[in-house]
């Protein structure tokens, strides 16, 4: 059971990822997304992180101790501490990476939103935000921020273009799920080539 779970963990993750995305986006579309329901979806996508990452740590340490030579990296031949900063480096720098880097963007859309009398973000947009990064991981969040932000600034310049309403916004929450999805699913496939494999941590 543990080995068909680990077999499938990613693809697990990422069909949750894309659930919680499209059901966000459903209900934001549907103008129905409460702060306190964009809430509960960043803390149910941080939760599952690190259950993800404390399962596989557990996977690693049962790995390490039924082999003869994984035994070794274990006390007492080795310091508890060389396990820790292995499963650290492994399993636990990305995912807190991804929840240190969504929440100080939330925040500074947060800080952004204020400064400016609230016009750029509603205020569940910005839990979107967060979200969004959230699943996207690290570093695949660096390419999720920037593609969300050439379709904001590309379709509000072309409503401004066909319309000529400078003061019309599209909501920024269509963008951060349409973006988000598509990093989700390709995002793998395109960080090679724009040199984004480099920060992977």
């Amino acid at each position: 059971m543990l080995a068909v779970l680990y077999n499938n963990l990613s693809i697990i993750s990422l069909v949750l990822y894309a659930l919680i995305l499209l059901i966000a986006g459903w209900f934001f579309y549907s103008k129905r997304l409460s702060v306190k329901l964009a809430q509960i979806f960043v803390l149910l996508v941080i939760v599952f992180l690190f259950f993800q990452a404390g399962f596989l740590t557990f996977l690693q340490y049962f790995s390490f101790k039924s082999t003869p030579p994984g035994m070794y990296l274990l006390p007492p031949y080795q310091p508890i501490t060389y396990f820790l900063s292995y499963v650290w480096l492994h399993f636990w720098a990305g995912p807190v990476a991804a929840v240190g880097f969504s929440l100080v963007s939330g925040f500074a859309a947060w800080v952004l939103n204020y400064l400016r009398g609230e016009r750029f973000f509603e205020k569940e947009e910005i839990f979107l935000l967060a979200l969004a990064g959230l699943t996207s991981g690290w570093p695949n969040f660096l390419m999720y921020l920037g593609l969300a932000i050439i379709l904001m600034i590309l379709v509000n310049f072309g409503n401004l273009i066909i319309y000529r309403d400078s003061q019309y916004r599209l909501p920024s929450g269509l963008f951060i799920i349409v973006a988000a999805l598509i990093i989700l699913i390709f995002g793998d496939y395109l960080a090679p080539y724009l040199g984004i494999g480099q920060f992977k941590i």
